[in-house]
């Protein structure tokens, strides 16, 4: 499983700077500065599963659109790559067996949101 550490590395290879803000959205990728801001005062399960997708973002070099399409898209494609750093294979089934199907727990189990477990089955599933 990816920890803390593993995500800020992966920030450096990227060359993304790592800040905090105080108020407003869990997190956010700005381009131009090649900065990832998360919110203080999150939960590790939510601070993991944010800085994994705004990595998502950084790593596709993703801006914001006014195009709903496109940025359903980015943040789709946002989720899933967190999924691949967040969960692997073993890990699921071994969370899967301990909360016995029950989806919070699982991701509680494997420390991600349940936003991002959805996008791990999904792509499981493709």
């Amino acid at each position: 499983m990816t920890d803390f550490t593993d995500l800020q590395i992966m920030a450096d290879m990227l060359q993304v700077n790592l800040t905090k803000h105080d108020q407003g959205p869990p997190g956010y990728y700005h381009h131009a500065t090649r900065t990832i801001s998360t919110r203080r005062g999150m939960s590790a399960r939510q601070y993991r599963s944010t800085l994994a997708h705004e990595l998502g973002h950084a790593a596709y070099g993703d801006t914001p659109t006014l195009n709903t399409h496109y940025s359903q898209r980015q943040e789709r494609r946002a989720d899933k790559f967190a999924a691949h750093l967040l969960i692997t294979t073993e890990a699921f089934c071994d969370a899967y067996a301990w909360a016995q199907g029950n989806f919070q727990e699982i991701a509680d189990e494997l420390e991600v949101n349940q936003r991002i477990l959805r996008a791990w089955i999904e792509g499981k599933a493709a």
